[in-house]
């Protein structure tokens, strides 16, 4: 599954492995991020496609969000597994890191 996370530094976000709560600042089990509206793309679909489908979901989640997304336009790309809910989207542990791209 294809994932985005909104961030200036993903791979300090990697090192550190997790996410935290807002309220409370518990430890999440994984890395907060958004799935990929893929209905797009298909099982063989390439690189482009994949960065064009993500590009999309980070425009979508900065103009209908209420969190401060719109302050970090910059986000990653990336391939991981799902381990939970988060505080907005999901929680994953990364496997790859596709691109990072600005909105």
């Amino acid at each position: 599954m294809y994932y985005i996370r909104f961030t200036e530094d993903i791979h300090r976000d990697i090192k550190k492995g997790h996410s935290t709560h807002f309220n409370g600042g518990k430890k999440l089990p994984g890395l907060c991020a958004w799935n990929v509206n893929d209905n797009d793309l298909s099982p063989y679909s390439d690189k482009s496609e994949v960065i064009e489908a993500a590009k999309k979901t980070a425009e979508m989640i900065l103009k209908n969000t209420y969190g401060s997304y719109s302050d970090n336009a910059t986000y990653a790309v990336l391939t991981g597994d799902y381990v939970g809910s988060s505080n907005d989207g999901v929680c994953i542990k990364i496997k790859n890191v596709i691109s990072i791209e600005t909105v």
